[in-house]
């Protein structure tokens, strides 16, 4: 065993679960969007609308009870908004959206006036990032000087919006030598994610090695858990004919999901962080929620939604005591949807 998993084993002592959830969720609304939309990230606009990531059609601002008339926020590549504009990961700001793909290409606009011109950087890989006050918060990888992120091993910045990150701080080196490199070649399996919280620290799980961390908004580490006891995959330990073939081919990359438990989302929650974890079994995918509270037990809740296909996923987003989840299938390439993507409001009860 590695001295950082050592660590983070100590750490975690306190990652006992309660016996009885003090947590439930209730469906309160189901609202489909339009046939043939792929869409893959969502956050909160204001209580009854929200911003969705739709790929290479950009972003766009639509109710959660109807989906009819979205209101276009960034045009995507389908969309004359330039051939990099693809919205795959969202992070709201004080005044501008943030969007990412896991092509590399991390964008940003203004929420408000006239121009609304987009801004972008590109990694050499991107897993997710997440936006709060001003401050945008990236987990990729970056191999050498590409466009101005010259951080060799970083896996983790933070940086603003208002200095169009031309001020991007490492906070985080990988463990990989050399530096970056497991985040680098299996960033495209998406196991990790990042998210602030509502107190303004940041959680991160890397996905491709172990390990919770909170930092603060400086990026000093707070806290730690272990990813031992979520049973999610939190490390690059594949080989690399493997990772080609999942890599290449949609039908090995589906069955690699659906045989193993993986980290779909990081909820913001007051108590502390909520990992949404994704499972299969007889190709209907279900998910757990899993609560990691700064202080207190853990409660794992499965989330009263599921979809009858192996490939599915969600993305989701809290304001008050209501959630919202993004589902969507992910099928092969040519083949239809099992569904449209859904947008699912439940209530929450006992945060």
């Amino acid at each position: 065993m590695n001295c950082k998993r050592t660590f983070l084993l100590l750490a975690s002592l306190t990652l006992t679960f309660a016996a009885n959830a003090a947590m439930t969720f209730r469906v309160v609304s189901t609202t489909a969007l339009p046939e043939g939309v792929i869409a893959r990230d969502v956050r909160w606009a204001s209580d009854t609308e929200v911003f969705v990531g739709t790929g290479k059609r950009g972003v766009v601002r639509t109710r959660v009870d109807s989906t009819a008339h979205p209101h276009l926020v960034v045009a995507g590549a389908e969309r004359g908004g330039g051939p990099t504009v693809i919205a795959g990961r969202l992070g709201l700001a004080q005044n501008h959206i943030l969007f990412a793909s896991g092509m590399g290409m991390v964008g940003w606009s203004p929420l408000a006036g006239t121009t609304r011109k987009v801004e972008q950087k590109g990694l050499v890989a991107l897993m997710d990032v997440d936006a709060r006050g001003d401050t945008a918060a990236i987990l990729g990888a970056d191999s050498g000087p590409v466009q101005g992120l010259q951080r060799e091993g970083t896996i983790l910045w933070i940086g603003s919006l208002s200095k169009n990150l031309a001020n991007l701080r490492p906070i985080m080196k990988g463990r990989s030598k050399p530096g970056g490199k497991d985040m680098a070649r299996c960033s495209i399996l998406e196991t990790g994610a990042l998210r602030y919280m509502p107190d303004g620290s940041l959680v991160v799980i890397p996905g491709v090695e172990p390990g919770v961390y909170r930092y603060d908004a400086n990026g000093k580490l707070m806290q730690t858990w272990d990813t031992d006891p979520l049973g999610i995959v939190d490390d690059c330990w594949i080989p690399e004919s493997d990772l080609l073939l999942v890599a290449r081919d949609f039908g090995e990359r589906i069955k690699w999901y659906a045989s193993r438990v993986t980290l779909d989302e990081i909820l913001p929650t007051a108590n502390g962080p909520a990992v949404v974890l994704r499972r299969v079994e007889k190709g209907v995918t279900k998910w757990d929620l899993v609560t990691l509270p700064y202080k207190g037990r853990s409660e794992r809740i499965a989330l009263p939604v599921t979809m009858p296909t192996p490939r599915a996923h969600v993305r989701g987003d809290i304001r008050g005591n209501r959630l919202v989840l993004l589902m969507w299938d992910d099928p092969m390439p040519g083949q239809k949807a099992a569904a449209p993507p859904k947008l699912i409001v439940m209530s929450i009860d006992g945060k």
